[in-house]
């Protein structure tokens, strides 16, 4: 299902598809995507202001009206902020950043941003989930409410329409949920919550897709666990057949705009791969011809925002290999000139684009 996107902002950034890197390095940086082949080139510091975004989880989110841009600082635990400008694309540093935790916070894992572009939750070891206030006059953020729990929270994620936050529990082998308010941003737990995740699995993140309707969370000892998630009350319940059984460990996960595929980094050799999401159930049937082979070690996969290309880290071998994906199959083919360059040992991957 596609999505409407906002107009440019004036004295924005230039439009197109770009590729963000981050690693353990002093700041972000990112190349343009061609449209028409998915190739692209050596990448570019996109700012000076330190921003590692060290993490394999997600740790650079954009404001629906790609005005603003927040990755973490993991080295130093804040959150740092950015104006999206042009020429091109430069981030500029806010003048109020960085943004720091309130007490008791502990490392960063990850971070996760509501689709009105007004909250932003970090998710905080062991198990802590904080809200930030978004100021879209000024895009400074300011620290409103916490969420602990005794659990290993790594990664969280929020459905579409925005109603509820989910987040896994690693260790614990249960996904919390949470029903937002969409005055506060403020978090409540949904009943029920958490829920465990089939045959004793231990999720690594979690995934939802473009509607809401499904959530996935690849397990730590291979397989992928799939659920139905109730659009009224956030309840989750097991997608008949999950876990769905995988050859290998994933380690990193994407679902496709369009909610039609879902693609899996594996691990222990690099392959990618990739299933058909029954848009019906929610169960998962392999993609013809996966896995397709790629990268070394690999740390994340993404999918751009048109369906059309599919990229993957290496953080052993500092570059990023490319994929042409079939629209039709969700089959994967290498790109010309395909690995490519990349910032040293990558650790995390974000496509987006300006319209």
């Amino acid at each position: 299902m596609g999505t409407v996107s906002p107009p440019p902002v004036a004295n924005g950034p230039a439009s197109g598809e770009y590729l963000l890197e981050g690693n353990s390095g002093a700041s972000l940086s990112l190349t343009k995507i061609e449209a028409t082949t998915g190739a692209i080139s050596a990448p570019t510091l996109a700012s000076q202001t330190p921003a590692d975004d060290a993490s394999s989880y997600p740790g650079v989110v954009i404001t629906p009206s790609n005005e603003y841009l927040y990755a973490l600082y993991t080295s130093f635990t804040v959150v740092q902020g950015f104006k999206l400008t042009g020429p091109g694309l430069d981030l500029v540093t806010l003048a109020a950043a960085p943004y720091f935790p309130g007490p008791s916070a502990g490392p960063f894992n990850s971070m996760t941003m509501h689709p009105s572009g007004k909250f932003l939750y970090v998710i905080e070891s062991p198990a802590r989930i904080e809200e930030f206030r978004i100021d879209t006059a000024t895009g400074n953020l300011a620290s409103a409410s916490v969420v602990t729990e005794s659990a290993d929270f790594r990664v969280a994620v929020i459905d579409p329409a925005g109603k509820f936050l989910f987040v896994n529990d690693l260790t614990g082998g249960r996904i919390y949920a949470y029903g937002i308010d969409s005055s506060s941003g403020a978090m409540s737990p949904v009943a029920g919550s958490p829920f465990t995740v089939p045959a004793g699995g231990q999720p690594i993140l979690d995934v939802i897709d473009s509607v809401g309707r499904y959530l996935y969370a690849p397990l730590f000892n291979g397989g992928i666990a799939a659920f139905v998630v109730d659009s009224t009350s956030g309840t989750l319940t097991n997608v008949a057949g999950s876990p769905f059984p995988t050859a290998y460990v994933p380690s990193a996960v994407t679902i496709s705009p369009s909610g039609k595929f879902l693609y899996v980094a594996d691990f222990t050799d690099g392959a990618v791969g990739g299933f058909v999401i029954d848009r019906n159930t929610g169960a998962l049937t392999a993609v013809p011809g996966a896995p397709f082979s790629a990268a070394h070690a690999p740390s994340n996969v993404a999918v751009d925002p048109t369906e059309t290309f599919l990229y993957e880290s290496s953080e052993s071998d500092s570059v990023i290999y490319g994929f042409h994906v079939d629209p039709s199959t969700g089959s994967l083919s290498a790109l010309t000139g395909s690995p490519f360059p990349s910032v040293p040992n990558p650790t995390n991957l974000m496509v987006f684009r300006i319209p």
